[in-house]
């Protein structure tokens, strides 16, 4: 089931995969999701249990965000919820956890210091426009 959940970046990284003899570039991001929601009572926001999930964005979505989103970058990510399993490199254990694949990640206004725009392709305009936040 789908879902749009908001979050902080921990870190990520930036792969190319070869998936059925194409090379794709992907980005791997570990992210905290969090969940809270508002209480009347006390006026505040409460955690009703954030998780930390492994984020992956495929394609030209990935492509874009390379170079632009940074750790602690506030996200908004559209996708799946998945449980992932693999074992422990040193131990040998077991390990699960939870994966988040991603069909959309945009970053939150309230990370974000400047935005500059880059022109559109064949817009015929400079597209230079810079704006502070």
């Amino acid at each position: 089931m789908s879902s749009t959940e908001t979050g902080y970046i921990h870190s990520t990284s930036f792969n190319i995969r070869t998936v059925q003899g194409k090379n794709r570039k992907v980005m791997n991001a570990r992210v905290l999701f969090q969940r809270s929601r508002y209480d009347e009572d006390t006026q505040e926001y409460v955690d009703t249990g954030s998780v930390w999930a492994d984020l992956s964005l495929w394609g030209s979505r990935a492509e874009a965000l390379e170079g632009v989103l940074k750790p602690g970058a506030a996200v908004l990510a559209a996708g799946t919820f998945y449980q992932r399993k693999w074992t422990h490199k040193e131990t040998g254990e077991d390990q699960v956890g939870m994966g988040f694949r991603a069909e959309e990640v945009a970053i939150l206004p309230r990370c974000i210091e400047r935005i500059e725009y880059k022109a559109r392709p064949n817009s015929g305009e400079n597209g230079s426009a810079e704006e502070s936040a």
